[in-house]
């Protein structure tokens, strides 16, 4: 089985979900098949949950060889965040793994189209290769349901991380209120709070069900977690339902990491 990236958008994309699913466990399984990636996590406290689908027609190459109708591979994800991070902008990245082996190899090549460029650079673009041990987890798959959710928003990518990251300052929970008429975001801190109102007319989408009213805590910390995906998409889809966890996805290109957040117990202090 091995797969191959291209196109410096998409590798770069590759890379941001790699650097940022470390922070939810320290290991993840790797799903391949015949259709292409997929990969699920949750952090210890089993509060966030992710999961990341990649069809094989997003690669510039997917070669499913492997004679199992799927491979499950256990990473560290720490031990791939450092490799991710060596990588550079001209890199093309290679992902490979041979039936019954105990590793799978990750190389770092010269993009083609960037060989003659990177002889005019006084930073050399050098191929690099890696082995990364494998290791025994048990599949624990979770069945995520497709729900209809009572308010969806669609909003740019940045403005709500920056949001988030100014809420972050006066506290470590967040109300969300959302009626017919606006979003209030706010944070209630000890000494000072802040509340974000914001304007409907502004997002890229939005609808709630009519006569309705959200109203739910959650903790920024994930919140803030939730956003670390923002180079992956200019916008992206916000979900909220009374009876399961909020929803943020991001699509990139053909392929989609959604993220999941249960609210927290109701605390008078965040009463507005």
């Amino acid at each position: 089985m091995e797969f191959y990236i291209n196109d410096k958008k998409k590798a770069e994309c590759f890379s941001v979900i790699f650097q940022n699913t470390k922070d939810f466990s320290d290991h993840t399984v790797m799903y391949f098949d015949e259709n292409g990636l997929f990969m699920q996590g949750m952090n210890n406290s089993h509060v966030c949950l992710y999961e990341l689908r990649i069809p094989s027609e997003w690669f510039h190459k997917y070669n499913y060889t492997s004679s199992m109708e799927k491979l499950l591979l256990g990473i560290n994800n720490e031990t791939v965040y450092k490799i991710i991070n060596t990588k550079q902008e001209e890199h093309s990245i290679y992902f490979k793994y041979t039936d019954d082996a105990d590793h799978m190899e990750i190389n770092f090549k010269k993009n083609t189209e960037d060989k003659k460029d990177s002889k005019d650079s006084k930073t050399l673009v050098l191929d690099k290769y890696y082995q990364i041990k494998l290791i025994d987890l048990e599949e624990n798959l979770l069945e995520i349901p497709e729900t209809e959710y009572n308010v969806d928003i669609m909003i740019p990518t940045k403005s709500f991380a920056d949001i988030i990251q100014e809420l972050t300052i006066f506290h470590t929970d967040l109300k969300i209120i959302c009626t017919d008429e606006k979003i209030d975001l706010i944070a209630n801190g000890n000494n000072a709070s802040m509340k974000a109102n914001i304007d409907i007319d502004d997002l890229n989408g939005y609808a709630i069900e009519e006569d309705y009213e959200y109203k739910q805590n959650y903790s920024l910390e994930f919140m803030k977690l939730m956003t670390q995906f923002s180079k992956l998409s200019n916008e992206i889809f916000i979900g909220f339902s009374d009876s399961t966890p909020m929803k943020v996805e991001y699509k990139f290109q053909e392929g989609v990491i959604s993220l999941y957040l249960a609210p927290k117990i109701e605390d008078d202090d965040l009463d507005e």
